[in-house]
């Protein structure tokens, strides 16, 4: 799992964040990012829905992110390229990625949080605790991959 946090944050110039359905935790984590000022996407690997989560959008919402406008995309959605980081939230995840983008750098998200969680669970279906939990831990993988990125370009 260790190769999953080497990352040349030099060639990275877009993180895209990847889930299952891209309608809780990549949504957030793109909003995040983008709050921060990266350039960012995001996209479910099994993404079907017509918007974000309810649940997602009314916890975000509490944390000043707004994911009400949210479209949930689906990987033929998104044109990568090589300067993109691809990261992912469960480390089965990070392995259909490889098959799928055997060229594209991809972490695990969870390995950038304090304390590192290699496996950000879904909140799909849990109350505000655990949102609130997983968007915590989203938060501070996502902060980390912020200030790696600045460093890079100093």
């Amino acid at each position: 799992m260790s190769h999953f946090t080497q990352v040349d944050f030099h060639t990275v110039r877009r993180v895209v964040f990847v889930c299952k359905g891209n309608i809780c935790r990549s949504a957030y984590a793109h909003a995040r990012a983008r709050q921060l000022g990266l350039y960012t996407d995001s996209f479910g690997l099994e993404a079907d829905a017509l918007h974000a989560d309810a649940d997602a959008i009314q916890n975000a919402t509490a944390r000043q992110l707004d994911l009400s406008a949210h479209t949930p995309k689906a990987p033929h959605q998104l044109r990568l390229t090589e300067t993109d980081l691809l990261a992912a939230m469960e480390p089965q995840q990070c392995l259909q990625l490889e098959k799928q983008y055997p060229n594209a750098q991809i972490t695990l998200l969870g390995l950038w949080a304090s304390p590192r969680r290699p496996y950000i669970h879904d909140p799909y279906g849990h109350g505000s605790r655990y949102f609130q939990a997983c968007f915590s831990t989203i938060d501070s993988a996502v902060d980390c991959i912020a200030k790696n990125l600045i460093e890079a370009e100093r």
